[in-house]
């Protein structure tokens, strides 16, 4: 399941209210996992735009491309999705971390780790973060957080849905999701 808010329909509201949402969402629906942040947004037809939008998520390391058709039951059993900038972890994903003090440890400074939905939501670092590989500029919180999340993240092995030109869609798929290790 996708959730979208246009960036607009936060303007003026109080810090932290997308973070309370994503908070009442997880205590409501209870997911295997969860995401938050910059995110590309489909049309019904998502063969073109993962065309259009490839060059982004490429570029923009901190830019999600969400498409969950790829990520079926069969996957989401498997592993998690990797880092952005909310992520809700469950108690078997945290025990595979060893632990809620062990993760809390291997994260440091910067993120915050709320109990929620018996789970946690990690948020990296006070804002979402793009990063701009043509300008150096890396995402260092979704770094971190990726290298800690990589022993559970999920592996594509049929159907990557990056849609490169010309090139393997489930080895950029696999390449694309180990972006931050």
């Amino acid at each position: 399941m996708t959730f979208s808010i246009p960036l607009a329909d936060l303007e003026g509201a109080p810090r932290g209210t997308f973070q309370h949402m994503m908070k009442d969402w997880l205590a409501l629906l209870r997911p295997v996992h969860a995401y938050g942040g910059f995110s590309t947004i489909f049309p019904i037809d998502g063969r073109e735009a993962r065309k259009l939008t490839y060059p982004l998520v490429m570029r923009f390391p901190g830019l999600d491309q969400d498409d969950s058709i790829w990520f079926d039951e069969e996957n989401l059993d498997q592993g998690v999705k990797g880092a952005h900038w909310l992520v809700y972890l469950n108690p078997s994903h945290i025990a595979a971390l060893g632990g809620l003090e062990a993760l809390t440890t291997q994260l440091g400074e910067g993120f915050r780790i709320d109990p929620v939905a018996g789970g946690v939501l990690i948020q990296a670092g006070p804002t979402p973060q793009l990063g701009d590989r043509n300008q150096n500029l890396r995402p260092r919180y979704y770094e971190r957080l990726g290298k800690i999340l990589a022993p559970i993240r999920v592996v594509i092995s049929t159907n990557g849905y990056l849609d490169p030109e010309g090139e393997d869609p489930v080895l950029k798929t696999q390449d694309w999701l180990a972006r931050f290790d």
